[in-house]
C-alpha cells in the first residue's frame, strides 16, 4: 500500500492547526458545499443531508487526528492510500470553509495562484490564507504521490507497506 510521509515544520504548522480547528468547528452543523437535489422529497433530502454531514464531520476528525502526539514528536504527517480520499475531502471542505469565511473578500484567481503577500492582509486573514495554501499544497502532494505521478529521487518516494 502506498503511503506518503511529509516532514513538516512544527513552528509553521502548529498555528495553522488552530485555524483548521476553527474551520472544523464552523462546519459541524453545515456542509462545506451544500447540495440541493430538488427531485428528492423533503424527508429523503433531510436524511441524505444528515448522512453527508455526519460523513463530513468524521472525515474532518480523521484529518485532524493526523496531527497527533507522533506528529508533534517527529513532525511527520503520514497519509496512507486507504485514507487518501478521506483526507482529500476533508482538506477540500476546510478550504471551502476558509474561502467562504475569512477569505471571502479575496478573488479565486489570487487565492489559487498564491500571489498574495500574507503580511499585507489584515492579521485575522493571514493565518487563514496560510492555512488555505498549506491545505492546497497538501492536496497537490497527495495527488502526485498517490497517483504515481511523482518524479522524485528514490529516497523521497512514498513509503511502501
Amino acid at each position: 500500500m502506498r503511503r506518503i510521509d511529509i516532514k513538516l515544520s512544527l513552528p509553521v504548522v502548529a498555528p495553522l492547526l488552530d485555524v483548521m480547528r476553527d474551520a472544523c468547528s464552523g462546519l459541524r452543523g453545515s456542509l462545506a458545499s451544500p447540495v440541493i437535489i430538488e427531485s428528492l422529497d423533503s424527508d429523503m433530502r433531510e436524511i441524505w443531508a444528515e448522512d453527508l454531514l455526519q460523513a463530513q464531520n468524521l472525515e474532518l476528525k480523521q484529518f485532524l487526528d493526523l496531527f497527533d502526539s507522533e506528529f508533534f514528536s517527529t513532525g511527520m504527517l503520514r497519509i496512507d492510500e486507504e485514507h487518501a480520499d478521506v483526507i482529500m475531502r476533508a482538506t477540500a471542505s476546510l478550504r471551502l470553509q476558509l474561502r467562504m469565511g475569512a477569505l471571502r473578500g479575496i478573488t479565486d484567481e489570487l487565492l489559487e495562484e498564491g500571489r498574495i503577500d500574507p503580511e499585507k492582509l489584515p492579521v485575522p486573514q493571514q493565518g487563514s490564507f496560510l492555512c488555505y495554501i498549506f491545505l492546497a499544497s497538501l492536496q497537490e502532494l497527495m495527488i502526485q504521490h498517490m497517483s504515481g505521478d511523482a518524479t522524485q529521487e528514490p529516497s523521497q518516494e512514498p513509503s511502501q507497506e
